[in-house]
């Protein structure tokens, strides 16, 4: 039986509605999921960056071992591999999240029925996928990319296909859980860690090329099979009952494909550039753009990590028709530590985007410097609008986030078609600036239209003063100076942070804040420690 929406909020902007809007229970129940958010945030956010982190560390690692033409071979198998990430899962990792809610404590046999019912049809679904890019991985090497050298690479890459998929929706059934560690390990973690160790192996063994796809194939493994254990650990009860179907595969399958075609969509408009790089321009470009829009994705890493731990939270409310008042405000507290985040980094880009790109990647790839400072832009307008995505998806809209995404993809490929032949990697950095921000706007305004709420109020003047801030002392500590630090560029980094959060600190965090960080500190106290989240 389907679902019946609901009004999530009466359209009061947060700012509107006095001092003390909410009612005893409201701010109660307010309270824990904001405590819920943060301690959440911590784990899926923390899991992230490290996992990101050494994700970075392997691109790194390879653009120098490999040379940025070999790397640019490499990046678009790897670009194959992420666009199959989102769509070979059919969207059953964000069906799982959106039905578990309503069995998991309650009813064991449905609860498995829909565990087996999504990993069996996700790898079903990565298996078939995989056989098709075996099949038709001459034709794209040598026809559509223009590098018949590309075809044992693609081959090799399509043998993650299965187990990207398992992993997909076995991390996300840990998450509907709300408890983020196991995802984290499993997929945040293991998988970049032993790809980095395995680049490495094979590469003193003198696998240059395929032994780094193959490391990235064992990395996916590893991370299943530790996904898989962790969901045994979760849901024991589900071990000794039959699975029983309380969930129409009609009713799983329409929600799971609107909701992966939205996100294929996203992921297309994020790697298209990439690809249509890699037609256009000479491998050696197509290596210094992937080293560029890599780093400049970081930003949407953050915002990502706060969006695993709020689709549950969402779900959750939805299912038990939850006090509206507490999404609005769980929608402009995620937006506002997701900025938090962002700004001081982001803040570095802007006055070193060049220096940075010398010092990480090395003086080949210093002329990314203004495509990343260009991707890193439209990346803040993505985090700046917070979670748009999950709060269409998971209340019943996907739909629309599907035909918003699908819009700007179209977007995103006509301006690649138009400007990369003629700016190169500069066009590409454009075009996906222009779609993501569009994508990001466009989803804000179906949030306000259709569930009436709004992320912003009065606390997010804070941010923006100390943004301002923080920009002045970058300008006059960098006015043009070539090193103007003794640690050179990364001392900017340290120095953001310090000053972003200074200033926050001097104007007085609001009680939300403060509340994270006492829970935060608790957390980590001998009688906090091991507490679950």
């Amino acid at each position: 039986m389907a679902e019946q929406t609901y009004p999530i909020s009466e359209g009061i902007p947060l700012a509107e509605k006095g001092k003390n809007p909410f009612s005893a229970a409201e701010s109660e129940g307010l309270e824990k999921d904001v405590q819920s958010l943060g301690s959440g945030v911590t784990v899926s956010l923390g899991g992230k960056v490290l996992g990101r982190g050494l994700h970075i560390v392997g691109q790194i690692v390879l653009a120098r071992l490999l040379g940025p033409a070999t790397f640019g071979l490499y990046a678009i198998g790897w670009t194959l591999v992420r666009i199959a990430g989102a769509l070979a899962p059919l969207g059953l990792d964000q069906g799982i999240i959106r039905f578990a809610p309503r069995f998991w404590h309650s009813d064991a046999p449905a609860l498995r029925g829909l565990l087996v019912k999504c990993l069996s049809m996700a790898i079903l679904s990565g298996m078939m996928l995989a056989l098709g890019l075996v099949w038709a991985s001459p034709w794209l090497a040598a026809d559509v990319f223009g590098k018949p050298e590309l075809t044992p690479v693609l081959r090799l890459f399509a043998l993650t296909f299965p187990f990207l998929t398992g992993l997909r929706v076995a991390a996300a059934a840990t998450r509907a859980t709300r408890r983020m560690k196991f995802s984290a390990y499993a997929e945040e973690l293991t998988q970049p860690a032993a790809n980095l160790l395995l680049v490495v192996a094979f590469y003193l063994l003198s696998w240059r090329l395929l032994g780094a796809v193959a490391a990235a194939v064992i990395s996916f493994i590893a991370a299943f099979v530790l996904a898989l254990f962790y969901l045994k650990r979760l849901f024991p009860e589900v071990l000794a009952v039959s699975s029983r179907s309380a969930v129409r595969v009609r009713e799983l399958v329409g929600f799971s494909l609107a909701s992966s075609l939205g996100s294929a969509f996203i992921l297309l408009i994020v790697w298209m550039d990439r690809l249509m790089a890699g037609y256009f321009l000479p491998a050696a470009e197509v290596g210094v753009y992937q080293a560029a829009s890599q780093s400049a994705v970081s930003f949407a890493v953050i915002l990502g990590g706060f969006n695993l731990v709020f689709a549950p939270m969402m779900a959750n409310l939805y299912q038990k028709k939850e006090a509206p008042n507490r999404l609005e405000e769980l929608f402009c507290v995620s937006t506002k530590w997701t900025l938090y985040v962002c700004l001081p980094f982001f803040l570095v880009v802007c006055f070193a985007s060049r220096a940075l790109m010398t010092a990480v990647f090395g003086p080949e790839y210093a002329a990314g410097g203004l495509a990343l400072l260009i991707l890193a832009s439209s990346q803040m307008v993505n985090a700046g609008t917070g979670p748009v995505g999950v709060l269409l998806t998971m209340s019943g809209h996907p739909h629309r986030w599907f035909a918003i995404s699908g819009s700007m993809l179209l977007v995103n490929i006509i301006l690649n078609l138009l400007w990369i032949p003629r700016w190169g990697i500069m066009g590409a950095a454009l075009a996906s600036a222009c779609a993501v921000s569009g994508l990001s706007l466009l989803g804000l305004w179906q949030v306000k239209r259709l569930l009436l709420i709004w992320p912003y109020d009065r606390r997010h003047r804070k941010e923006l003063f100390a943004a301002g801030t923080t920009a002045a002392v970058l300008w006059f500590v960098r006015p043009g100076g070539p090193d103007p630090l003794p640690f050179g560029v990364f001392s900017l980094v340290p120095l953001s942070v310090m000053v972003f959060v200074g200033t926050l600190v001097l104007l007085g965090l609001d009680g939300e804040d403060w509340n994270f960080f006492q829970s935060l500190r608790a957390r980590f106290t001998p009688a906090g420690k091991g507490k679950a989240v």
